[in-house]
C-alpha cells in the first residue's frame, strides 16, 4: 500500500465476497456510510482524525454504533475493518464526488505541521479536474518520503501529481519522474504506463527548475 498512499482496489476481490460486504454497508444510514467511507479513504486508522473528521462533516457520532453493529469495522483507539477487503469494497462502492468529500474532510481535519504529506495525499483526491498548487504539494512530498526511503509512496504522490497537472509540460516531467520512482519500487509495469504517459507531453531535461529528481535520464525498463 505504499504506506498507504494508494487508493484502494478491488480488482481481485471475488464479486460475492464484494456483493456481501457492499449489502451490509448500503442497509445502514448515511452517516453510518460517511463513516464507514472517511475511515476507508485514511489508511492510518487513526480514530482521533476519524472523530474529527465527523464533527466537520456534521455526521452525528452515535453512527459508529450502528457501523460497528454492521460487522464492518470496530473502532477503539485505531480504527480496524473486521476483514482485510472490507476497506476496498466500502471505498469502490462510494460515488466519486463521496469520496472526494471524504477525503476533503480528511485534508481539512489533519494538520500540516504534523503530517503534511498525508494532508498533501488527501487533498489532491478531493481536486475535481487539476490544480496546479496540489500537484506542487505532492511534489514535495514525494522528496520528503523518498529521502526517507519511501520510493513506493514517493511514486504514488508523482503519479498523482501527473495526473493533476493542469500544464502539459509539468505532466510530462512528474510522469517521467513518477516512472523511475515506480521502476525503483519494482512496479515495473506501472513505471512503462508512465513513461508512455511522458513521452505523450513536451520534452523538459530532468534538470529543469522544479524538477524533483534531476540528473536522471530514461527509465531502463
Amino acid at each position: 500500500m505504499a504506506g498507504g498512499f494508494e487508493l484502494p482496489d478491488v480488482v481481485n476481490i471475488p464479486r460475492r465476497i464484494e456483493e456481501t460486504f457492499q449489502l451490509r454497508s448500503a442497509g445502514l444510514s448515511e452517516d453510518a456510510q460517511m463513516l464507514l467511507l472517511v475511515a476507508a479513504a485514511d489508511a492510518t486508522g487513526d480514530a482521533a482524525l476519524l472523530w474529527r473528521v465527523l464533527q466537520q462533516v456534521g455526521t452525528d457520532p452515535a453512527a459508529a454504533t450502528s457501523a460497528e453493529a454492521s460487522g464492518l469495522l470496530e473502532i477503539g483507539a485505531v480504527v480496524r475493518f473486521r476483514h482485510p477487503l472490507v476497506r476496498s469494497a466500502i471505498y469502490q462502492a462510494a460515488t466519486p464526488s463521496m469520496r472526494r468529500r471524504a477525503h476533503e474532510a480528511l485534508a481539512g481535519a489533519t494538520d500540516s505541521s504534523v503530517a503534511p504529506d498525508r494532508r498533501a495525499w488527501h487533498r489532491a483526491q478531493a481536486v475535481v479536474g487539476t490544480d496546479e498548487g496540489a500537484a506542487m504539494e505532492l511534489e514535495r512530498s514525494a522528496v520528503r518520503t523518498r529521502a526517507r526511503g519511501g520510493v513506493a509512496a514517493a511514486a504514488a504522490f508523482l503519479q498523482q501529481a501527473a495526473e493533476i497537472s493542469p500544464e502539459p509540460r509539468a505532466r510530462a516531467r512528474r510522469a517521467l519522474e513518477a516512472a523511475h520512482a515506480k521502476h525503483d519500487a519494482g512496479a515495473h509495469v506501472a513505471a512503462l504506463q508512465l513513461t508512455e504517459v511522458a513521452s505523450g507531453g513536451p520534452w523538459m531535461p530532468s534538470s529543469a527548475p522544479g524538477s524533483t529528481f534531476s540528473g536522471r535520464g530514461s527509465p531502463s525498463i
